[in-house]
C-alpha cells in the first residue's frame, strides 16, 4: 500500500518549504523526496479530513497560517493569513467543531480560526497569556500547544509560565472565560498535552524538565490532578536535552517521545488499569536533533525527522511490544520538523 509523507521544514539555503515523498507500507521504503510548495519556514503542519493543509508561514516581518489544497503531488494555495508578528509554533485542528488553533511561542497568543466551506480560514478570536517562569527560557509566556479537551474546552500549554490553561468556548469558537489553571512544577516547561480517548487522563510533555506527567482530568470543573512524573531519558544521561515530540498510539498502549540532545526516541508502555507509564526502550534517532514523531496509517512504522542532520529515520514498530527496530535512514529531507502521513491522494 502506498501512503504519502508530508514534511514541514525550516527555511534556509537548503530548505525552501513543504516536501513530499511516497511511502510503501509493504516494504517500509520511502521514495524520492520533492518540494511541493515554497513557503517560509513551514515548521508545523496540520491536515484536515478535507485534505487541506494548514501550514505555519513566516514571510519577512509577517507570520501566520497558510491554507493549501492537497491534490496528488501538488499543493495549491488557498489563502494566506499573515499578521505583523512572528509565525506560530504549532497548529491543531478540531474536525467536529471545524476549528483551527495556532499557538504562538514568541508573543504568548493563541489564535482561533473557523474553517470555511472552501477550506479557507476566518479568524474568530485570540487569547493572550502573561507571565514567566524560573528558567532563562521562561522569561515570558510561550504558548506552545492548543486543542480542545474531551469536553470541548480550550486547553493550552504555556512553556514559559509552567501552566496548563483551560477556557470555556462558545459554540462558534469565541473565548468565554477561564475555567481552571493547572501549575506544573517550576521549570517543567509544558509543551504538549494529549488526552486519552475516554477523556479521563492526559499526558503532558515537559520540554525543559525532560519528563512526562500523567494527569487525571475532571470534566465538570476542568481541573487536573497529577498522578505520575517520569523521565524521558536514561538514568545515566548527563548532557543537555530538550524534549521534542510526544505521540500516543491509537490503541493507547504505547507512548513515544523524541529527545533533542540525547538524540533518541523513548518508548513507554501504558498500564491498562491506571494509564501509568514505564520506559521500555530508548533507541537512537540516528541523527541530530529529532523533532516530530509520525506513525503511518497502519502504525506499523515510526518516522522521525532529525532537523540538524537533514535526515529521516524509519523504524518498524512491533504492535505487541511497542518496541522499535531501525529500518532505514534517508538523508534527502532538509531540516525536517513536522511529519504527516496520509493515504496517497491521486
Amino acid at each position: 500500500m502506498k501512503e504519502k509523507l508530508i514534511f514541514g521544514t525550516y527555511s534556509s539555503r537548503i530548505s525552501k518549504g513543504i516536501y513530499q515523498a511516497e511511502f510503501d507500507t509493504d516494504s517500509g521504503i520511502m521514495g524520492a523526496v520533492h518540494l511541493s510548495a515554497e513557503i517560509g519556514a513551514p515548521t508545523y503542519l496540520a491536515l484536515s479530513d478535507a485534505n487541506v493543509i494548514y501550514a505555519v508561514n513566516q514571510d519577512g516581518d509577517k507570520g501566520g497560517v497558510s491554507a493549501y489544497d492537497l491534490s496528488g503531488n501538488q499543493l495549491n494555495k488557498l489563502a494566506d493569513h499573515l499578521f505583523n508578528a512572528s509565525s506560530p509554533v504549532n497548529i491543531t485542528i478540531n474536525e467536529e467543531r471545524q476549528l483551527v488553533f495556532a499557538s504562538n511561542y514568541n508573543n504568548g497568543f493563541v489564535q482561533i480560526f473557523t474553517i470555511m466551506s472552501n477550506g479557507d480560514l476566518s479568524l474568530v478570536d485570540e487569547i493572550h497569556n502573561l507571565g514567566q517562569g524560573v528558567l532563562p527560557q521562561q522569561n515570558t509566556s510561550h504558548l506552545h500547544y492548543a486543542q480542545l479537551s474531551p469536553d470541548d474546552r480550550l486547553c493550552m500549554t504555556d512553556l514559559g509560565t509552567d501552566e496548563i490553561l483551560i477556557f470555556d468556548l462558545s459554540s462558534d469558537g469565541h473565548v468565554l472565560q477561564k475555567a481552571t489553571t493547572f501549575h506544573t512544577r517550576p521549570g517543567f516547561g509544558p509543551k504538549k498535552i494529549t488526552f486519552t480517548s475516554n477523556g479521563e487522563h492526559a499526558y503532558v510533555l515537559g520540554e525543559l524538565a525532560n519528563q512526562v506527567i500523567l494527569l487525571k482530568y475532571h470534566p465538570q470543573s476542568g481541573a487536573f490532578d497529577q498522578l505520575q512524573s517520569i523521565s524521558t531519558l536514561p538514568d545515566n544521561w548527563v548532557g543537555e536535552n530538550g524534549c521534542g515530540a510526544m505521540y500516543l498510539s491509537k490503541d493507547e498502549k504505547y507512548l513515544y517521545v523524541s529527545n533533542r540532545g540525547h538524540n533518541s526516541v523513548s518508548v513507554f508502555s501504558v498500564d491498562e488499569t491506571n494509564c501509568q507509564l514505564e520506559m521500555i526502550q530508548s533507541i537512537s534517532s540516528e541523527g541530530d536533533f529529532p523533532r516530530e514523531i509520525c506513525l503511518d496509517q497502519s502504525e506499523r512504522y515510526v518516522i522521525v525527522g532529525n532537523q540538524k542532520s537533514n535526515s529521516v529515520a524509519i523504524y518498524q514498530r512491533d504492535s505487541k511490544s511497542g518496541r522499535l527496530t531501525l529500518l532505514s535512514i534517508n538523508h534527502d529531507v532538509p531540516e525536517p520538523v513536522c511529519i504527516i502521513c496520509t493515504n496517497d491522494i491521486q
